[in-house]
């Protein structure tokens, strides 16, 4: 999966009215640069080992490493330069694991800038409040509706394959049927791999 249809996931996200789709196009760009598998970003039927990330999980920090509160939006898109993320259980089982990213300098594939989307509008949606703070990032509060739901597996692949196909397959090299959860972290791992100083 290359960036550019990362790229295309994001402006076609905004095209929709459904609120779940620009929320799932900034969690497929953030999962993206820390290789995540989607367990980790949505919530499956049958939830295994791997805990799915919450908003308290999601940290930020300022240039001088300062900690940035995650309820004050306006900081955060102002100020904050690194994001942290907190995996406390995985399959491996190594728990509370912890990896950092910086800023790319890019508008759309940059790691914080999809992070701090993803937070700012759950604190939006639900509130300021430690209750928010233990949603799982893939939770949406639909427009016009008080129903909560959780971005799922398939809402995941429904908005890789709806870009992709929306683009053809000349410009990605890939075809719709061809992407799956997987691809991202596969997509990743494959990004690094090409930038040649990335050991294996």
């Amino acid at each position: 999966m290359p960036p550019t249809l990362l790229i295309d996931i994001y402006y076609k996200s905004l095209e929709d009215e459904d609120e779940w789709q620009e929320q799932t196009a900034n969690l497929i760009i953030g999962g993206y640069f820390f290789a995540m598998q989607a367990c980790k970003f949505c919530q499956t039927e049958q939830p295994g080992q791997t805990q799915t990330l919450r908003v308290r999980d999601v940290t930020f920090r300022s240039k001088k490493n300062e900690l940035i509160d995650g309820r004050d939006s306006r900081a955060l898109r102002k100020e904050a330069k690194f994001v942290s993320v907190m995996f406390t259980d995985q399959k491996n089982g190594t728990k509370m694991e912890q990896r950092t990213h910086q800023q790319s300098g890019k508008d759309i594939l940059c790691p914080v800038r999809a992070w701090t989307s993803v937070v700012t509008k759950l604190y939006d949606k639900f509130g300021r409040s430690k209750s928010t703070d233990n949603l799982t990032v893939c939770t949406v509060k639909e427009r016009n509706r008080r129903k909560t739901t959780e971005i799922n597996p398939n809402n995941v692949i429904r908005t890789l394959r709806e870009a992709c196909g929306k683009n053809g397959y000349k410009k990605y090299g890939i075809r719709p049927s061809e992407l799956g959860t997987r691809s991202i972290r596969s997509g990743a791992a494959m990004s690094l791999a090409l930038q040649h100083d990335v050991p294996d």
